[in-house]
């Protein structure tokens, strides 16, 4: 159960950090996740 929430949680942080990224300037929170994220993947 709590598992499940935090997938669904990792998902909406990653889907908003694409999003603004592709909307606007990136804040540098979003931009140190998609950095991380790159270096996760």
């Amino acid at each position: 159960m709590i598992k499940k929430l935090i997938g669904i949680l990792v998902l909406l942080v990653v889907a908003l950090a694409f999003g603004l990224h592709h909307f606007s300037q990136p804040k540098n929170i979003f931009d140190g996740m998609h950095l991380e994220m790159k270096k996760t993947i």
